[in-house]
């Protein structure tokens, strides 16, 4: 195996089009597909220049762009990918049919979508996913961001189709954000849409703010004790998360159990 076996590598790089794994030069085209037709990889793009003596990189040196001639990388069904990109950008498109999660770095794409697919998608820390041209996010799989991740589309930041957890960042789009639901914010968060100029250009920017409502059912928040109650079919319970006044009278009706947290 290129990787004798150990699930876990670095992907050292001192030029675009030539790759070192612990010792081994390697065209990029082919390392990029071989490596991720290992299950539940662990794939760390670090853009060094490696001791041959070694299998520790030492000198970090440049970004990587995967070539325009080779076929992009794509995670098949079966596997769980987590790329920590180390502060770095990797320029291209990865199409997740499985599972991914990104960290610590940028991935841009000039010319599309940065990430296309059906598969889990988690994106954490210091992570910028940008598109130049198009939607940068496009899954219809369940997509989950905590702050301070910046994902920014020509045309959406993110099109999703299944489940979205939105725990922090920002999310910027041309068009609009956010095509499709936020389905979960944090607990007294709420998201929240306004307008800023990029470049010249105006873009929707959706980030979270402090609740307007004080009454949660599930991930959704209310500003009236009636609005909570209406919101459960017959038993559940309302969660208060801040002091408020319900300003309306509250009628529950028969047949409903209601617990108020």
């Amino acid at each position: 195996k290129l990787v004798t076996g150990v699930q876990t590598c670095a992907l050292p790089i001192y030029d675009e089009n030539l790759l070192i794994v612990k010792g081994l030069d390697l065209r990029t085209e082919f390392i990029l597909e071989a490596l991720l037709r290992y299950e539940n990889l662990q794939l760390s793009v670090i853009n060094v220049k490696i001791d041959k003596s070694s299998t520790e990189p030492n000198e970090i040196l440049t970004n990587y762009i995967i070539p325009r001639n080779s076929d992009q990388p794509v995670i098949k069904e079966g596997q769980t990918v987590t790329i920590d990109l180390n502060g770095f950008t990797l320029t291209g498109k990865i199409t997740n049919n499985s599972g991914l999660t990104l960290s610590n770095g940028t991935l841009y794409n000039p010319d599309g979508s940065a990430i296309v697919g059906d598969g889990f998608v988690t994106l954490s820390g210091d992570t910028n996913v940008i598109s130049d041209s198009d939607t940068a996010i496009e899954t219809n799989g369940q997509l989950t961001i905590s702050e301070p991740v910046v994902i920014r589309g020509e045309k959406y930041a993110v099109d999703t189709k299944y489940l979205f957890t939105f725990n922090g960042g920002t999310l910027i789009g041309r068009e609009k954000a956010v095509n499709g639901a936020i389905n979960a914010t944090p607990t007294g968060t709420e998201a929240f849409a306004s307008q800023d100029v990029y470049d010249g250009k105006q873009y929707e920017v959706v980030t979270l703010r402090e609740a307007s409502g004080f009454l949660q059912v599930g991930d959704n928040v209310y500003t009236t004790l009636q609005e909570a109650i209406d919101a459960i079919d017959e038993e559940g319970t309302i969660y208060l998360i801040k002091d408020g006044t319900s300003s309306v009278s509250s009628t529950i009706a028969n047949g409903k159990k209601i617990t108020l947290d």
